[in-house]
């Protein structure tokens, strides 16, 4: 085969792989940037559980439903607490996923209201480290 010959193959290949790619092949539809709202409110909430939760562990804990109640690590935030804390941010991840699908017209307030939750979380956390002597 001759060097004419694989350089027309080449040509109209890339022309067929071109004309069949132009406008023919389906994209899937893009998802509704609403939703965007409560994709970052509850990253944002979960992020600012996670700091408090760090900086709060194996820590004396003034919350009664978040302290261990007995054995080793009593009146500190251990396993019960870290499992409500988890349940907290879950639930209230549900909850937003299930208004915003209901009510999508209200996806911008939830995910106001989750980073608000969250960025108060994370407030918390800061002043964990602020008053705890352990982070100085």
């Amino acid at each position: 085969m001759g060097v004419n010959m694989q350089l027309t193959r080449i040509i109209l290949s890339t022309a067929l792989l071109v004309w069949c790619a132009h406008g023919k092949a389906q994209t899937a539809p893009s998802p509704n940037p609403s939703w965007n709202w409560i994709n970052v409110g509850v990253a944002a909430e979960a992020m600012g559980n996670s700091l408090d939760w760090a900086t709060s562990w194996k820590q004396p804990e003034s919350n009664s439903l978040l302290a261990q109640t007995g054995g080793q690590y009593s009146g500190e935030l251990y396993r019960t607490g870290t499992n409500r804390k988890i349940a907290v941010a879950g639930g209230l991840a549900l909850v937003s996923y299930a208004i915003g699908w209901k009510w999508p017209k209200l996806r911008k307030y939830v995910g106001i209201f989750d980073m608000v939750s969250g960025a108060t979380w994370t407030g918390v956390a800061f002043s964990n480290v602020a008053r705890n002597p352990y982070y100085r």
